[in-house]
């Protein structure tokens, strides 16, 4: 028995099966799935070594380091220099108001009496006169307090900030306790001015307590421990901001 011939194209007659890759219905190459063309992502990247970016964005930004995205751990020249600025002044500072409230008077006498020999009118000690340093006190420790916790954040410029107030305040603390001294006796008064031993041992205590204080506060804030961890809490905050703008890229 004969089979019928194969009918191919135009229907003519074809004498085997179909050659690979000859056309199917209607004239057109038959792919087969698995050998369909796949896009490259990241091809261009890749191509010229950079890292490929997610989701095949090629103007995406490459991932934040995993480390960069860890708070960075305090180190303790920073938890030292933060209670320095939370303490010292503020003791200082109600150590001076209790000192000049208690010596207001002692110390008017003598100024009136050691100016009234070069014709100057005397003025009289008024209860109100160390308040106003109580004031100028009390904005300074605001401001130690305020800046301190950002230092222990990690901003630098508060670091910044707290070093030009303690030179400012190492300045003043220096020159008046140097030169405090000579321009009483210049004006013809004690050099203590006549207060009691104990007065004048708690006025030096309390310039020693400053003078401690500022120093060790400017050299924890400008030790490397103290620098590091300022540079990397700048990376952190930096890192933060790329993670949270990423999705909307």
């Amino acid at each position: 028995m004969t089979l019928p011939p194969i009918q191919g194209q135009g229907g003519q007659p074809q004498d085997g099966p179909p050659e690979p890759g000859s056309s199917g219905q209607g004239g057109q190459p038959h792919v087969q799935d698995s050998e369909s063309p796949q896009p490259q992502t990241g091809f261009l990247h890749a191509q010229h070594g950079y890292p490929q970016a997610p989701y095949g964005n090629p103007f995406a930004a490459p991932p934040v380091p995993a480390q960069e995205l860890t708070e960075p751990r305090r180190p303790r020249t920073i938890e030292m220099a933060f209670w320095i600025a939370m303490v010292v002044p503020l003791l200082v500072s109600v150590l001076d108001t209790v000192f000049l409230h208690l010596t207001n008077d002692v110390v008017t006498e003598g100024l009136n009496a050691a100016l009234e020999q070069y014709g100057v009118e005397p003025v009289p000690a008024q209860d109100t006169d160390w308040i106003y340093t109580a004031v100028l006190y009390a904005v300074l420790v605001a401001l130690w307090i305020a800046f301190g916790f950002h230092l222990r954040a990690g901003r630098n410029w508060a670091r910044v900030t707290l070093i030009v107030l303690a030179a400012v305040w190492l300045c003043a603390e220096l020159l008046g306790g140097l030169l405090a001294p000579v321009a009483y006796m210049a004006l013809g008064m004690p050099w203590d001015l006549g207060l009691p031993i104990g007065m004048v041992v708690l006025g030096w205590l309390v310039r020693a307590l400053a003078l401690t204080g500022i120093i060790t506060f400017i050299v924890l804030v400008c030790r490397k421990p103290s620098k590091q961890y300022f540079q990397e809490t700048r990376y952190f905050q930096m890192a933060q901001w790329h993670a949270q703008a990423a999705p909307w890229r």
